[in-house]
C-alpha cells in the first residue's frame, strides 16, 4: 500500500489532510514535503476554497480527490 500512495502522490502540487496525524502519516509514507501539505480537521473551511480569479487554460489539468485511506483490521484472520 506505501509503494501505491508513493506513486499516487508523486506528482502531487498539494495535499489536504482531516487531521494532524493523518497530516504526518503523509508526509512520511510518500515522502511528501511538509509545506506542501494542510490540515482541514474534519469539516470544510469554505474559505480555504474559491474559484480561480481567472479561467484556467485549457492545458491546465486540475484532479481532485475525495477519499478515506483507512487500515482495517480483521481480527482471526
Amino acid at each position: 500500500m506505501n509503494k501505491v500512495l508513493q506513486f499516487t502522490l508523486a506528482d502531487v502540487m498539494q495535499a489536504t489532510c482531516v487531521s494532524l496525524a493523518s497530516k504526518e502519516n503523509t508526509v512520511l509514507t510518500p515522502g511528501l514535503p511538509p509545506e506542501k501539505v494542510y490540515v482541514i480537521p474534519n469539516v470544510i473551511d469554505t474559505t480555504m476554497f474559491k474559484p480561480a480569479p481567472e479561467r484556467l487554460s485549457r492545458d491546465d489539468i486540475v484532479i481532485v480527490v475525495l477519499s478515506l485511506l483507512a487500515e482495517v483490521i480483521r481480527e482471526g484472520v
